[in-house]
């Protein structure tokens, strides 16, 4: 991987667990660059405002929001993603209903993979989800 890793948490997983996550993955080989969006913005600010403003700097946003179904709070997430070229990584309905350590947990297992997606197309779109029975998960590219 030639490109640093550059992961950024909506706020779907809280900043103390984004912490620890941090100081997990400050064991792995990677070069490797943890922040909460709450580190740039306010606490309910559209993404409409914050994503156009981290766009050019190589994040990879990690979120909770899948894009479907609309509260009224302009342009979703993933959409905006795709329009501005971030690389996005979503979690499941079913990964997101989960509490903080079990998302950790999911990243965790795919860990590998998503330190690939630095060199993948920008704007590339992905789901985490679980897989079979039980706690697999899989991360795959949503077309």
């Amino acid at each position: 991987m030639n490109q640093p890793l550059k992961l950024l948490f909506d706020e779907c997983i809280g900043g103390p667990l984004i912490a620890h996550f941090a100081a997990l993955i400050a064991y792995t080989p990677v070069d490797c660059e943890v922040k909460l969006v709450l580190d740039y913005v306010a606490s309910g600010v559209h993404d409409q405002d914050w994503i156009p403003k981290i766009a050019d700097e190589g994040w990879i946003i990690v979120t909770g929001d899948s894009g479907k179904g609309g509260t009224g709070k302009g342009q979703k997430l993933p959409h905006l993603c795709t329009q501005l070229g971030v690389t996005h990584i979503m979690l499941s309905g079913k990964l997101q209903q989960k509490n903080g350590f079990e998302k950790v947990r999911a990243i965790i297992s795919v860990w590998e993979e998503i330190c690939e997606l630095p060199a993948q197309p920008k704007g590339s779109a992905w789901v985490l989800r679980f897989v079979g029975s039980g706690r697999n998960v899989a991360l795959q590219q949503r077309k």
